[in-house]
């Protein structure tokens, strides 16, 4: 140990003038300087130990004594016992499920130098011996080696050779450290690495074939065999490998748009050729088989898509691949967010970088879902309302024609608070002022809408100098600015089933995501399939007691 007993019993009484310790405690050093590594610049890691079961932070104190940082931390008896025995039991049953905080804490105990209370100390430590600490470390840092190198060789495969080598790096430090802790060499840090192979028995060789294939760029054959060595084992016939499809991930067509759902939070859109891909996955054979019948760069896609956690890589009989859910790219900044199609993604030749194919939706999947569904209503509203209004110059109906116009109008402006990802939506009596005030939305926009708005309600449609033209100009300035183009939807049958169809798409995500609804109606697409409700097909007879 760098530091004397003397010293670190000293170190401890200054470090216990600042903070209040129970009477009855025992005391140990654990960390690097316990385990015999360490330098001038390491911690001082004290762990106070007190009787009984009350339940101690996990924070540490942190104290500055003597030109050493000095971290103490309290856990009750009870606490550590625990500790124990769920890394016993939680590793008896599968290694892999037992987390590295958990083995870190109850390594760094069973390995501690004591301080005080030395036989209390040794009393605790009883129920994990050494001999079996090693063999749980052992097989845990294995347990993570074999998926690494079967990742590697996964990655290879799909044509992402730098993840494949950063993969292989981690199964050689892995192999070691499983290796180290065959030894009696437990510390789980990467750190102090060196110090541990001059200890252990044998470590020399080892650790010069290890730094070797560190040094360079290690071959797979050159990592397998070092594995095997280590008797470790490097099974990566690809021949096993399969694409599996990842639980919790729906996909979702918005228009001519395909989106990704994954747990029910977060919502993926896909370039068109990520869409290629991603419909032509063949889930459930081996990946060599799924890359033959993908189009162009399906390798690099299905490694990205692995990366995002929508799909799996499995060893047929055997365990998922590492990697699932680890990545989440940045979300989009494409304003306004989203118009008919969905999530609006940034144009341009993407050439072999997939990075750009998925953008992810930066507001949650729930609310993105429900925005898409207040868009398709408040365009609805404008051809509603302007069916009102054609209705109502044609009587010369002034009272409706202004309350139509005004209507057009709002629902406009809430076209716009949807696109640009807004949930719960304002009143709409209050949409006008509202995208006046909204950051980003085009200026144009925002100025003619509080300028309709106040001109009508001050002086009605019929003092309008544009009449009727004059609104059209503004939905169309709206629609551009929002990339919507809307059918008209209550001039022809054309157009109304136009409608229902777009509204369909965003309904049914809605109602997977329980989103809220706009209106009530939407509901009603829902069930009907996304037609008309009392339809009946073509040619079909007519129900008894209806109209001939």
């Amino acid at each position: 140990m760098l530091l004397a007993p003397s010293y670190l019993r000293e170190l401890l009484g200054k470090a216990f003038a600042h903070i209040d310790v129970p009477a009855e405690h025992a005391v140990v050093l654990e960390g690097s300087i316990a385990e015999g590594f360490g330098n001038d610049a390491s911690d001082i890691d004290y762990l106070v130990i007190t009787p009984g079961d009350r339940i101690q932070p996990t924070m540490p104190t942190i104290l500055f004594i003597d030109g050493r940082r000095v971290e103490v931390r309290m856990r009750s008896a009870e606490q550590i016992r625990a500790q124990l025995d769920t890394l016993r039991t939680t590793a008896a049953r599968d290694v892999g499920r037992v987390s590295d905080d958990l083995l870190n804490r109850c390594q760094r105990f069973v390995n501690c130098y004591p301080l005080v209370n030395e036989p209390f100390i040794e009393r605790l430590r009883e129920p994990l011996p050494p001999a079996e600490l090693q063999d749980i470390t052992a097989r845990w840092f294995e347990h993570q080696t074999r998926p690494a190198y079967g990742f590697a060789a996964a990655m290879r495969l799909l044509g992402e050779p730098r993840y494949a080598e950063l993969a292989e790096r981690t199964a050689l430090a892995r192999a070691a450290k499983s290796w180290l802790s065959r030894q009696g060499e437990t510390y789980l840090d990467f750190k102090w690495l060196s110090p541990q192979f001059a200890r252990a028995p044998g470590g020399a060789e080892v650790a010069a074939e290890y730094g070797e294939l560190i040094a360079g760029t290690p071959s797979p054959q050159a990592v397998g065999g070092f594995l095997t060595r280590l008797g470790l084992g490097a099974d990566a016939r690809l021949d096993r490998l399969e694409l599996r499809r990842r639980r919790g991930v729906t996909t979702w067509q918005l228009g001519s748009r395909v989106h990704v759902v994954r747990g029910r939070a977060e919502i993926f859109a896909l370039s068109d050729r990520a869409a290629r891909v991603w419909r032509s996955l063949p889930f459930g054979v081996p990946l060599e088989r799924a890359l033959a019948q993908g189009p162009g760069v399906t390798g690099p896609l299905i490694a990205f898509f692995h990366r995002l956690g929508l799909v799996e890589l499995r060893w047929r009989g055997g365990p998922v691949l590492p990697g699932c859910g680890s990545h989440t790219p940045t979300p989009a900044t494409v304003l306004p967010l989203l118009a008919l199609d969905g999530l609006l993604l940034v144009d341009g030749d993407r050439g072999t970088d997939v990075t750009g194919d998925v953008a992810l939706a930066p507001t949650p999947a729930r609310r993105f879902a429900a925005c898409g569904m207040a868009l398709i209503w408040g365009n609805l509203g404008v051809e509603n309302a302007r069916e009102d209004l054609v209705g109502a110059i044609g009587l010369d109906q002034e009272g409706t024609a202004t309350a139509a116009s005004l209507r057009m109008v709002r629902s406009a402006c809430q076209s716009v608070i949807a696109a640009y990802g807004v949930d719960p939506q304002p009143p709409i009596e209050e949409a006008p002022l509202v995208v006046a005030r909204m950051p980003h939305v085009d200026p144009a926009v925002a100025a003619r809408a509080v300028e309709l708005s106040a001109f009508l309600l001050r002086h009605g449609f019929g003092a309008l100098p544009g009449g009727i033209g004059e609104l059209d100009e503004f939905t169309l300035l709206v629609r551009r600015a929002t990339r919507c183009e809307f059918p008209s939807t209550f001039v022809s049958a054309e157009g109304w089933g136009s409608t229902l169809d777009i509204g369909y798409d965003w309904v049914r995500l809605g109602a997977y995501l329980d989103s809220a609804f706009p209106v009530e109606e939407a509901r009603d697409l829902l069930a009907s399939g996304g037609a008309q409700p009392a339809t009946r097909a073509e040619g079909a007879p007519a129900a008894a007691g209806s109209a001939r």
